[in-house]
């Protein structure tokens, strides 16, 4: 079983794996089942602070780093998989429209890197809104969530490639 539970604003996270009891108290019954199993064999459980990959380069040479290995991200917006599917597509095309692949990498990044910020960016605000107190995150976010909406979601309707049939 995968998890992912943000211990910001509660408990630290330590050796004891109780922690999950306390994050998920308020959880409907089937998550705190799935927790409660888990904690049956604690040895078992494996966790650690999230890790972010930002390299100033995704390619050096003939070589050219695509999804977590180039740009992964905090799982609180779950766009880790759909950021490395974008980037294989965009470097499959590539590389069938191109006879030279010297400039490949380069090109490759220049296409990927505004998206893939803009990713970044928008979850390190989800990660900063989830990070306060609940009576402020209930108490300002319908105000400010539709417009975050639109600014999060807005460029990412654009395609990233294309196909030709």
């Amino acid at each position: 079983m995968y998890g992912y539970a943000s211990a910001t604003g509660r408990d630290e996270v330590g050796d004891d794996p109780g922690w999950l009891s306390r994050t998920f108290e308020r959880y409907p019954e089937r998550v705190r089942q799935a927790v409660s199993s888990a904690l049956r064999e604690p040895a078992e459980l494996y966790h650690s602070p999230v890790h972010e990959v930002r390299l100033p380069t995704w390619h050096r040479g003939a070589v050219v780093l695509i999804g977590d290995a180039a740009h992964s991200l905090a799982p609180v917006w779950a766009q880790g998989a759909a950021l490395a599917i974008e980037d294989a597509l965009v470097l499959a095309q590539l590389l069938a429209t191109r006879d030279d692949w010297a400039s490949l990498g380069r090109e490759f990044e220049e296409r990927r890197r505004p998206r893939v910020q803009h990713v970044q960016r928008m979850t390190d605000r989800l990660s900063r809104s989830a990070a306060l107190p609940g009576w402020l995150r209930e108490l300002v976010l319908p105000v400010v969530g539709p417009r975050s909406y639109r600014d999060t979601y807005t460029p990412l309707k654009v395609p990233v490639a294309t196909t030709s049939g």
